[in-house]
This record gives C-alpha cells, structure tokens and sequence, in this order.
C-alpha cells in the first residue's frame, strides 16, 4: 500500500506519498516494511513503532498526535518529546513529506550518493563486488503478459516430470554420470575454443537464473531495477535485484521468488539429461547437454542452495526460521559470545528468545567456518600460482593478496585485543594477570619447539614381494595342472604337464641318428681318416640338436625353478579358469600362470599428493589388515614410487605408493587390505597441527 497523504497546509509533519507499505506477520510479530523509491532502500519497523510513525498523518500537531495516541492506548503513554524524538529519526531517513524546493535538493542528493556508490564498488571488498549495468523493469513489464504460463499449474506438472525423470537418468546411469563430471570439467584437457564455449553455457545458465528470480518478482507484483556483475570470493557471477519481495504481504510469494532463479535452472538442466539420454555418446550435441546438465544440478544443490553463501539457500533459511538479517545477527551473536565468554567483556546483546540464539550459535560458527576455511583456500591457490609464474614478483602480490583478504579483520582483531587489555588493565598486572602472561608464553614455546612426529594414514593392500611369468617351454597339449589356483609351492614343483608325442618321436629318431654317426666315427678311424672331421662336425650338429629336444621333452613339464635368493621360499600360483585351459593346445612363449612370491610380502600405502613431501625411506610403518584387525605389523618404508596415480575419488590428484618389505608369518595372503599409519620426521607442534588442518581441505577445488 502507498503512504497516505499530500503536503497540507497546516505544516503538520506527514509521510511522503511515495512511500510503499507492506505489512507482514512473521511468528505472530507483525512488522512493517518501507521502501524509498528514490533511493531503492528499505526498512523495517514492529507493530509498536508503527503504531507512532501511522499518527504522521498530517491531520494533526504534535500535541494533537500525541493526545489521539494517549487516547487510543491506554497502557502506553507518550509525549510530544518522543513524537520530536520520532520526528528527527524519520527526517533523516528522508521519510518524510518535504517542499518542491526540498525534494529537488533530495534528487540531487541522490544521484550523486548513486555515482559515488557506483565508484565505491569497484573499491569494494575483494571478496564481494557489485557492478550494476542495466534496469530491466519496463523490458519485465513488457514480456510478463507473454510467459505467464510458467506461473501456472500445467508448468508446475512439467517441470516436476522432468526432474523426476532427470533423477532416475541419473539414478540408473550413476557410474556414467559420476566418472564423467571429472572429465566434463578437466581444464586441463581442454582447448581454448572448449573452453570458451563451456563459459558461454555456464554464463547464459546464470542469466536464465538470474531472469527467474526478477521475472518472478515483477510477476507477484514487485519492481526490479538492477541487474549487474557479480565480483563473489573472486568468481564472476551476474545477479538481480530483488529487494522488492521484501513488501509481499505472503510469505509463500518470497519464497516462490527465492526458488525461483534455481528451480528454472534446474527445469532446463532436466531437460538436457533427456537429450543427453536419447543421444549418442561422444556426440557433440550429447557432451554439451552433459555439461549443462551438470552445471544445472552441481550449481543448484552445491552452490545456490547452499545457506552459508549468501545466495538464495541463506534467503531460503532466513525465511524458514523468520529471522530477518539472518548472517549479521548471527555473526553479531557469535561475537558477543567470544567477547563475554572467552574474554570477559561487559558486552550486551539484543534481546532473543532462545531459540533464536541457538539458531544464531550455530548458522554463526558454521558460516564463520566455511567463509574462513574459503577465504584460506582461496589465498593458497593464489600464492601458489603467483608464487610458480612470477617467483619474487609472485611473493609481493602473495602478501597484497593477504593484505586485502586478512589486513582489516587483523586490524580488527588487534584493537580488539587492545581494548580487552586497557580494559583489563590491572588484572594483567596482578598475580592472575602474570599466571595468565606465563601460561600464554608456555604455550606459544610449546607450539614453536615442542617436537611432535607428523602421522600420515592412508589404505594399504598387500602384494607379492615380486611375480614372475610361467611361460610354456614347448608347444603342445596342456594334459593336467599339478598344483591348484593360489596354492602355495616351494621351488621345483611341478606346476602343469604338456604333452607333445612328435616332439618324443623326434628325439628317438635323433637319438638314433647320433648313434649311427658314432659308429661311422669308429669305423673311420679304422677304414678312412680322410672323412672323418666331416662326419665329427656332423655329430656335433645331430648332438647339439638332440639336446634341444631334451630340453623341450623336460619342459613339457612346467616347473617352479627359482632363483638363489628365493630358494626354499614359498610363492603363489595365480592361474585362472584351469579347468578350460585342459587339452588346449599352446605355444612355445604362451602365459600359463603367475609365480608370487610370498614368504616376503610388499606392503603398498596409498599418500595423497597433499602430504608425499612429508614422508622418506625408513620412516617407520604400523598397521592392521581386515583380516587380522587386533594384530598391528610394522616395518620401514623400503621405497617410494615417483610416479603417481589418478584418485579415484578425485582424479586430479594423484596417489603415490610407499612401499615396505613384511616376512610373512604365514597367514597373510596378497590382496589383504587394511589401514596404515606412517610415522614422518619430528615437526614443531604448530606446524603439526598446521598439516592436519590444511590435510582436510581439497585445495584442488581453487585451481
């Protein structure tokens, strides 16, 4: 509703006419939203305050005002002095009615708090900047009457059929889904052109977004005049400009305009899970209806939805509890409670039902911990990239970067602090005081040089302390396996027989044939020595050959033959599907099984890329396997392989495997997994704790 009123002649103080009105009722408090037109600000008052501000009517004086007040309200009385008080307060936010000559100072005024506004947010905070560009309510005005069927209940039946579809596509294709959002987003693999197209997509989703949430506003009556660049915690985004929903009498239009920038993006990203289903794979039409599926349901849930962020999941719960400036006041509760609690300040707070403050507590120390675990993300990424690229030149802009993301909260916090030891003065000076110094000292000693060994857990599986390749010797028919699959054998084992019934027919006739020149070579030593150096040289051939055959006569017996380091040490045989590998013929260099040598196992400990540098040879290793969990075996690390693996669960790191030698004592077997635990090099206690903490972020998220 408009304020009241025209200008009277009396002089008698009344609202400005342009004013709008809304009242609201959030848990049984009723309060009451103004909005200044001109200069697009809003504010709120409660039912008692509004009673007074409704008497500037301009029917009446003060006296008059205050009288009619007294009369219609028996148990609270005022005077003319508290209407003055009001008076002032309501001249200063420019609510009230003023001359032609006055207004027009006022417009002035106001264009210029807008240019210098428009200044002031390219100087803003680094982590949150707004760049206003265009005002699109008269483009709203026009369009609205054309697209009101997505206000409509066939539209609300569509689009909940399609999402539902767009998660049972998921649902039922969720390998292919999961391994594919890594390689939808992997920068590094993608040419600039890609690349370039992909933040098209992304860009003109956040537009379609950004349209919800306006278009939606002007739809339930509200005005919307600005839409603009984003600058959030270094992102671009776009975004709109709402405020209008703030004057709804129903709080189910709030919400429906709060929704309504991710429900329409999530409406188009389930309409391209349908065309990535009906598509071929590694089309172009399926990878882009991939990724702006992708963007749909990853933005939506993860980032819009998320109340930490002041974007539209904060608005979300901001009206779910009915807690108007949801994040200040909680920040401001968290606050107090540090300064009242911890540091023992004479501190007050606004009064709050205790709901309210548990609802404060914990969004308060939930955001605080996201916003800092962000904003230190953030800076590690940007020191390490200025840092590789620009060396010294890197390091200056690492310390601007901090200066702008941590110089005022660290102004802060030291006046803070000084003002809790001006305030504290004399304790500090006291016994108390020197126990409290003291005990600070220790403790900073105790995090500067107190030695501490750095930890690293991570899987472990075991291995085979090396594997060999049973190859045939001979070709031939595999007639029978001498030994089972995974059974453990000592050297020399018959592990398969081969037969070949040429190859034993050959070596009787080249048998024979070196007996015949044997008995040639007598004769010629009788008869004629003038031939026999060739009939010798002919026998060393028929005896060389001979041997050939024996030998691949003996190896139609497969045998274990090990080395002299692992003499009398058992191994594996890993042969599958020995049944179907019987009466199949094979040939000379054919895989018959794996040889696993077990009586030394190699155990394999997975370290994220994060924490390799931490670890060396000979570190010392715990740690318990599922099969045995009450049994802790230990060892040194023997090796570190330089060259890593993708994580499965993140492939843009890597994982790089330590290794250490275990003698087994008999019952363990390759494949046992279980949990490791490496025991690094002594580090101070800060820098221990430092790791830890930083071990819990994935950094790769910034990068």
């Amino acid at each position: 509703m408009n304020a009241s009123a025209e200008v009277n002649n009396t002089g008698n103080p009344i609202l400005r006419s342009d004013l709008k009105i809304s009242k609201q009722v959030l848990r049984d408090n009723t309060s009451y939203i103004i909005k200044d037109p001109l200069k697009n600000t809003y504010f709120r008052f409660d039912q008692s305050e509004w009673d007074i501000i409704a008497l500037f009517d301009g029917k009446g004086s003060l006296e008059e005002m205050a009288q009619r007040f007294n009369a219609e309200n028996s148990e609270i009385e005022i005077d003319v002095g508290t209407l003055k008080d009001y008076q002032k307060n309501l001249e200063s936010m420019n609510l009230l009615q003023k001359s032609k000559h006055d207004m027009n100072v006022m417009l002035i005024e106001n264009m210029k708090e807008m240019r210098k506004s428009f200044l002031l947010s390219k100087k803003g905070s680094i982590m949150y900047k707004r760049f206003p560009v265009v005002d699109p309510d008269k483009f709203f005005n026009k369009i609205i009457p054309h697209i009101t069927f997505f206000w409509t209940k066939p539209f609300l039946f569509l689009s909940m059929s399609c999402m539902a579809l767009f998660a049972l596509i998921v649902f039922y294709r969720w390998p292919e889904f999961h391994q594919g959002v890594y390689e939808a987003f992997s920068f590094s693999k993608m040419s600039f052109w890609n690349m370039l197209f992909l933040w098209i997509i992304i860009y003109s989703i956040i537009a379609i977004h950004e349209l919800g949430h306006g278009l939606t506003c002007k739809y339930y009556g509200g005005e919307v005049h600005e839409i603009g660049f984003l600058l959030l915690f270094f992102q671009p985004c776009l975004y709109c400009n709402v405020n209008d929903a703030w004057l709804f009498d129903k709080k189910w239009k709030q919400v429906m305009v709060t929704i309504a920038g991710g429900y329409i993006e999530f409406f188009v990203g389930s309409l391209f899970a349908i065309l990535w289903a009906v598509t071929n794979p590694n089309t172009l039409v399926n990878v882009l209806a991939f990724q702006v599926m992708t963007i749909c349901s990853i933005a939506t849930i993860f980032c819009n939805f998320n109340p930490l962020v002041k974007l539209d999941g904060y608005y979300l719960a901001a009206d779910f509890f009915e807690i108007p400036n949801l994040r200040d006041t909680a920040f401001s509760y968290t606050k107090y409670l540090a300064a009242r609690y911890i540091f023992r300040q004479q501190t007050e707070f606004e009064s709050a039902s205790v709901r309210e403050r548990i609802i404060y507590f914990i969004y308060g120390a939930s955001a605080f911990c996201w916003v800092t675990s962000l904003t230190l993300g953030l800076f590690y990424m940007a020191k390490n990239f200025l840092v590789d690229h620009l060396h010294a030149v890197g390091i200056v802009m690492s310390l601007w970067v901090a200066k702008k993301l941590f110089g005022g909260h660290v102004k802060k916090s030291a006046m803070f602090m000084l003002k809790v030891y001006l305030s504290k003065r004399q304790m500090f000076q006291g016994r108390r005081g020197k126990v409290i110094g003291y005990s600070s000292l220790a403790l900073l000693l105790l995090l500067l040089f107190f030695p501490i060994h750095y930890g690293i857990s991570g899987q472990c599986s075991l291995e085979g302390s090396y594997s060999r390749i049973l190859r045939v010797g001979s070709e031939g028919v595999i007639r029978k396996f001498g030994v089972s699959d995974g059974q453990a054998i000592t050297p020399d084992t018959v592990v398969a027989e081969i037969e070949n019934t040429s190859l034993s027919y050959d070596k009787k006739i080249m048998e024979a044939a070196v007996e015949k020149l044997q008995t040639k070579v007598r004769q010629s030593l009788r008869d004629d020595l003038t031939h026999q150096f060739g009939i010798e040289r002919e026998l060393a051939s028929k005896r060389d050959a001979l041997k050939e055959l024996d030998r691949k006569v003996q190896s139609l017996k497969l045998t274990y033959n090990s080395d002299k380091d692992d003499e009398n040490k058992l191994a594996l045989v890993s042969c599958n599907d020995q049944v179907k590998k019987i009466n199949t013929f094979v040939k000379e260099g054919d895989e018959i099984c794996h040889i696993i040598g077990i009586s030394e196992l190699k155990g394999v400990i997975e370290v994220p890329e994060q924490q390799v540098h931490y670890i060396d040879t000979n570190d010392q290793v715990s740690f318990r396997l599922a099969a045995s969990p009450f049994h802790t075996y230990k060892g040194h690390i023997d090796h570190i392989r330089t060259l890593g693996t993708p994580d499965p669960l993140n492939p843009k790191t890597n994982l790089y495997r330590a290794e250490i030698l275990i003698e087994n004592p008999g019952d363990l077997r390759p494949g046992m997994t279980g949990k490791a635990k490496i025991i690094a090099k002594q580090i101070p206690l800060i820098q221990y704790l430092g790791r830890k903490l930083s071990s819990f972020f994935r950094i790769d998220l910034f990068y």
